[in-house]
């Protein structure tokens, strides 16, 4: 009867390990880290919900997006801080401002000075401001799970400082294409039209600039998302929103890039 009791107990034990070391394995791999790197007001903690909340919306859509070909999906790390950061591509001394996703360490770098600064020079909700720009850095995380951003990196070697500039442009535009994909399927714009959401890409650009100006001295300010135009942008919107596929983000094709195999392969 002792001997019954011990197989038993021990059969227990290793099947409870067993299933604490694959819980442990999942949260590690399905859940992220989030550090806020300052004090925050009342207000800017609703706020920092709101990013929250935003990155977790997005997190379901793409594990629904990516369920056949990236199961594993994990949603990107996020970081909130105020005026200028180190993150993993700094090199020494080196300091960034800016909202932005750093492939390196698959992190969202979120700067409430910028926000700020972008919603109350721009007039534009803060809400849409916000939504917009997280779906945007969680694209550029899908990109880089995917294997695009590597692969656009080492093509981007291989080429001149004017093909190159344009290969940036597609992979940006292809972020934006990524992101309508989210948010017109949460219809997280409201009631908006076209030339409202053409005014607010214009506005946010032109505002984004300034704080080139502003920004702390010996920083490197992450303006990316900026580098695209208002009406290309609208283009590739529209597109995502008559046909919201992954394949139908391909803004590579018009300049002879072709990524096919890039999706294919996963």
């Amino acid at each position: 009867m002792k001997r019954k009791y011990y197989y038993f107990l021990t059969a227990a034990i290793i099947i409870g390990g067993c299933f604490l070391a694959k819980s442990q394995w999942d949260k590690q791999n399905t859940e992220s880290t989030e550090r806020i790197r300052f004090e925050t007001t009342k207000e800017e903690d609703k706020t920092v919900r709101f990013i929250k909340d935003n990155i977790a919306r997005t997190t379901d859509f793409w594990l629904y997006v990516l369920s056949d070909s990236f199961p594993k999906y994990r949603e990107p790390n996020l970081i909130i801080y105020k005026g200028e950061v180190e993150c993993r591509k700094s090199a020494k001394g080196e300091t960034h401002t800016g909202i932005f996703y750093s492939a390196a360490d698959s992190t969202i770098y979120f700067d409430m000075a910028y926000l700020e600064f972008l919603h109350k020079q721009s007039g534009i909700r803060q809400d849409f401001i916000t939504t917009y720009l997280v779906a945007h850095c969680v694209s550029h995380h899908v990109q880089n799970i995917l294997g695009i951003s590597s692969y656009i990196k080492e093509l981007g070697m291989k080429m001149d400082e004017e093909r190159k500039s344009l290969l940036e442009e597609r992979f940006e535009l292809q972020a934006d294409c990524m992101a309508e994909m989210f948010m017109n399927r949460d219809n997280l714009y409201g009631d908006i039209d076209e030339s409202i959401k053409l005014d607010n890409m214009r506005t946010l650009r032109h505002t984004s600039r300034k704080w080139e100006e502003i920004k702390p001295e010996k920083c490197i300010f992450e303006d990316s998302h900026t580098i695209t135009q208002p009406e290309m942008v609208l283009f590739w919107m529209k597109k995502a929103d008559e046909n919201p596929t992954l394949q139908n983000t391909n803004t590579f094709h018009s300049v002879n890039i072709d990524i096919k195999s890039v999706f294919c392969r996963n």
